[in-house]
């Protein structure tokens, strides 16, 4: 399995955890007589704000902080702004760098990565530039390799829970 199709499957997990959470928080707000005119928005936000407050009495503030948090994320995650969804988890490099203008034929490349290893050209890491200097497929290696990816996971894991938490004392 090459690097690209691990990360793939990273980000897979990681914006299947996150349809997931939108899904519950969705289906919690339906099945709540005061929440669910808000059900059906088309957006995560408009649900999420009234959701916290018909429940902050059974929210600690991290919980609360968390379903904020997870919320950003799902937003950054699903539409590719890998950049900012390791910004908000803090993540450190990853050790990926960005070449510009990398050749694509063989003789070309080769010299290339004989003018790296030299030390005579250097590129610049992912993390250091914008999203889209560096475009869509360096970020994916980025947040591959620094577990931003694997973080968001996490955090909609966490963030799951709560709201199973919040659905046990639902009424169906």
């Amino acid at each position: 399995m090459d690097l690209t199709e691990l990360f793939t499957q990273q980000f897979e997990r990681a914006a299947g955890k996150a349809a997931v959470f939108e899904l519950e928080i969705r289906l919690v707000a339906d099945k709540t007589p005061e929440l669910t005119k808000f059900a059906h928005e088309q957006t995560l936000n408009p649900i999420l704000t009234p959701f916290i407050e018909h429940f902050t009495a059974q929210l600690s503030d991290e919980d609360k902080q968390m379903l904020k948090t997870a919320q950003v994320l799902r937003n950054k995650i699903v539409h590719g702004d890998f950049k900012a969804a390791a910004d908000k988890l803090d993540q450190p490099s990853g050790g990926v760098t960005h070449f510009k203008g990398l050749p694509t034929e063989g003789k070309h490349l080769v010299k290339f990565f004989q003018g790296v290893a030299d030390g005579k050209l250097a590129g610049t890491p992912v993390r250091q530039q914008s999203a889209k200097a560096v475009g869509v497929f360096g970020w994916l290696l980025e947040g591959g390799r620094n577990g931003t990816f694997a973080e968001a996971e996490k955090a909609f894991r966490s963030a799951i829970a709560i709201v199973d938490r919040l659905s046990s004392g639902c009424s169906d």
